[in-house]
Parts: structure tokens; C-alpha cells; sequence
């Protein structure tokens, strides 16, 4: 990814922080608008970043939340692409069948502009499979969807978001309904009971095969986290691993037709604002579900919570019509007209 940004002119200005191997244990940075408060994981510098204005995009990976989670805890745009749209060549791997490579920025233009530039193939990544091609244009950004359609998807979840977490995302609802926008309750079951199991089974297996043998020979320079992940996929047999696969080309297989009639889905990136401490970078769950089915998601901020910490909304697509959902993205990023402003202002 580097290689191809100098290739195409970009500045690289710098290495951002990340918890270790993007697993949960955080390094020293500090949410920008309040230094008592996380800025999210695993990808922390990046969305801090991009927050506090030292670079308007950055790169991130995701493979639970780590791109949309910190996006939002940030007040920034994050866009996690469909699975295998960038090419993770260099990427240390957590888990090769959950690994995305995503943006963060502070607009929509800005995410759609890089995923359009850096998509592709590699021969290296056997997962890579791009996404249709687009162009879009420096002057005018990507073009807003027509007026959507949008599932309104909560979970069972829903009741443990945090009470201005659910008055902002109610707030959107009411704002995007009076600009034209088709807004209807979608339950998906079956996706919100096993989505959660099926991804930490995958994860847990394929790092434990990935990190084993680095924490068996580096116990004093590796986490508990780490180790703690190791221990619980090696206690995963065989059959957990090949049934939790198996369950995830089900979920999405069916993802398409349970958003039939949908442009995209409108849900929560995460439960609230970003967790007080350094050591938590917040709940993950609101992330998993689209992330174990490998469509293309985008966080977008919308509000603040009792602390004065942002909060957003995500919107998700279906599988490789990443453009489609960027467009609808556009669409509701215009129509909330919500600017984060500056951390150092507030």
C-alpha cells in the first residue's frame, strides 16, 4: 500500500500507532478530543490522526471493528471496503479471512477518491478480489445516490447503546426521512445471533496458527491479550473452525437477498462514546456482523454524547457494489450536513 501511494505521488508522512498486531492492546495515543478517553483500536493513530488534522487520509485495518470503531470514537469518516477489494501485500496478518485494509478521512470524496486510486489485484493476496472500477472527480467527489432506501437494522443489541447513542441515531433517522429518504426496521435474526461466535472462532483459530510460535518463544515482549487469544484458538478443535467458515459463506450468501428492495443498511458503529482509559478500546460487536460477511461499510459522524465525545452512524452495503454504497454515503452525509469541527476548538 505504501509503495503504491509514493508511486502515485502521495507524501507519506508518517507511521501511525496501532494496538499490538491490531489485537486489543493499546499503544500510547489518546482520543484528540478528550486525552483521558481511547481513541478506539487497532487502528488508533490513524483516526486521531485524521482528527486532530495532522493528515486528511490515512490507512487502517480491520478485522472486528478497527476502522469503523475508532472512525467514530474520532469524529471522522471511516470506510472499510469489501473484503478483498485492497490487497493486504505487507500487512502482518491477524486472521487472512477477516483482514481488511480501509480509510479513514474527514469526507466521503476523500474515502471514495482513495479506495478508486489503490483497489486491485496481487497475485501475493489470494483473498484480493477487486471491486468493479470507477473514477471519480478531484473537483466534484463522488455523485450522491438517487433519495434512498435504507434498512434500519438495531439487533438485539440495541438496548445497550448508550442513551445518546440511540437519540443521535433516532435524530438521523428523522432527518434523512424529511429529505426524502425511505427509512423501514429490518430484522436479520439468524446473522444477529451467530455472527458474533462465528467471527471470534475464525479469528481465535487462524491467529493462533499465525502468533503461536512468536508467543512461545517471546512470552516477556507479547501481551496477555495475545496470549489469551493463542490459548482460546488453539482450544478450538477442527470441526469449530471449518463450521464457523462454513456459517460465514452461508450469512453471506443470504446477506443480498435479506436487503432485497434495500440501497444499504443504517445501523450503530458502536455502542457510544469512546470508553474513559487508555487501556479498553471499545466493544466491537456493532462492527462484527459486517465484517465476518466482507461488505463494505462507512461510519459517518453525526453527534456528540454526554462527555462531548463524537458519535456516528454507519452505513453498509453489499458485497463489491462498494460504490454504490459511497454514493448513498454521499447522499446522507449531505443531507445531515453534521461537521465535526476541530478537536482544539471544543
Amino acid at each position: 500500500m505504501v509503495e503504491r501511494l509514493r508511486h502515485l505521488g502521495a507524501t507519506i508522512f508518517g507511521k501511525t500507532v496501532s494496538t499490538e498486531f491490531a489485537w486489543r492492546h493499546p499503544g500510547p495515543t489518546v482520543n484528540p478530543w478528550n486525552p483521558r478517553h481511547t481513541p478506539g483500536g487497532s487502528s488508533s493513530g490513524s483516526a486521531a490522526a485524521v482528527a486532530s488534522g495532522i493528515v486528511p487520509l490515512a490507512l487502517g485495518t480491520q478485522t472486528l471493528g478497527s476502522v469503523i470503531r475508532p472512525a467514530a470514537f474520532n469524529g471522522v469518516v471511516g470506510f472499510k471496503p469489501s473484503f478483498g477489494a485492497i490487497p493486504r501485500t505487507g500487512v502482518y496478518p491477524l486472521s487472512p479471512s477477516l483482514d481488511h485494509v480501509g480509510f479513514f478521512a474527514r469526507r466521503v470524496d476523500d474515502v471514495a477518491y482513495a479506495l478508486s486510486l489503490l483497489a486491485g489485484s496481487s497475485d501475493v493476496d489470494l483473498h484480493a478480489r477487486p471491486v468493479p472500477a470507477f473514477e471519480i472527480s478531484v473537483e466534484r467527489g463522488v455523485p450522491p445516490a438517487d433519495t434512498p432506501r435504507l434498512a434500519i437494522v438495531r439487533f438485539a443489541k440495541w438496548s445497550r447503546a448508550e442513551l445518546e447513542q440511540q437519540k443521535v441515531f433516532e435524530s438521523a433517522i428523522t432527518t434523512l426521512r424529511e429529505a426524502g429518504a425511505i427509512l423501514e426496521e429490518l430484522e436479520l435474526p439468524i446473522l444477529d445471533q451467530a455472527n458474533w461466535d462465528t467471527i471470534q472462532a475464525i479469528l481465535a483459530s487462524e491467529a493462533a496458527l499465525i502468533f503461536g510460535d512468536l508467543v512461545e518463544r517471546f512470552p516477556d515482549r507479547t501481551s496477555d491479550h495475545l496470549k489469551s487469544l493463542v490459548q482460546t484458538g488453539k482450544a478450538h478443535s477442527a470441526h469449530d473452525y471449518l463450521t464457523a467458515k462454513a456459517r460465514q459463506e452461508k450469512l453471506r450468501s443470504a446477506f443480498a437477498a435479506d436487503i432485497s428492495g434495500f440501497d444499504a443498511v443504517l445501523t450503530l458503529p458502536a455502542f457510544g462514546e469512546a470508553p474513559e482509559g487508555l487501556t479498553y478500546t471499545g466493544d466491537a460487536e456493532y462492527c462484527a456482523p459486517w465484517t465476518l460477511l466482507g461488505v463494505p461499510a462507512v461510519s459517518l459522524p453525526a453527534g456528540f454524547g454526554k462527555n462531548g465525545l463524537p458519535l456516528g452512524i454507519q452505513i453498509v452495503g453489499t458485497y463489491r457494489e462498494d460504490y454504490r454504497l459511497l454514493r448513498v454515503a454521499k447522499w446522507v452525509e449531505s443531507a445531515l450536513m453534521f461537521d465535526t469541527g476541530n478537536p482544539a476548538i471544543h
